[in-house]
């Protein structure tokens, strides 16, 4: 075998020196390198606090001529995320033909621009339903509404409109 790698270009005392070379160094780049970031849960210093969303009267029971609510501005956040805490007043008994489900429908105008399919699991025992939205992608200043509706018929259980706005120091919503 010696015979073989010596007649080779790689002469065999020279790929020994090599080897033992590598094996020593190894260490030391492992050392050396960057340690591996760690996706865990997210820090509560990194968890925007919750915007209060209350919706319309006329969505509440009230009786008589209720016209549509003024649009809520939420604050748009320097970076990250808005979380709202929607109150929907919903219960397990609301939504008890639509097999527990329901969907959450984010609308300009006409135009659904996020739409996703909750379960009745997913409300607090209040019926307070949490969402995070992406203020990236909605327009700052534009109206958008937010509606919970029933899963066969798609009926309206819950609606309010907000906008972005920026950043201003108080952050209820009603």
């Amino acid at each position: 075998m010696w015979g073989f790698l010596a007649g080779t270009v790689l002469h065999p005392m020279a790929a020994a020196v090599y080897l033992v070379a590598l094996l020593l160094t190894y260490p030391a780049y492992r050392l050396m390198a960057p340690a591996p970031r760690t996706l865990g849960p997210p820090s509560a210093a990194s968890v925007p606090p919750a915007i209060q969303l209350f919706g319309e009267i006329s969505y509440r029971g009230a009786t008589g001529d209720v016209g549509p609510a003024p649009p809520v501005e939420i604050p748009a956040p320097s970076r990250g995320v808005v979380l709202l805490a929607v109150h929907s007043d919903l219960d397990a008994e609301d939504l008890s033909g639509s097999g527990a489900r329901f969907r959450a429908v984010l609308l300009d105008g006409d135009t659904v621009v996020w739409s996703v399919q909750r379960s009745v699991s997913d409300l607090s025992p209040g019926g307070v339903l949490p969402i995070l939205l992406d203020p990236e992608r909605m327009s700052p200043g534009k109206t958008y509404v937010l509606e919970l509706r029933g899963a066969p018929g798609g009926e309206v259980l819950f609606r309010r409109s907000f906008r972005i706005v920026a950043n201003r120091p108080d952050r209820a919503a009603g």
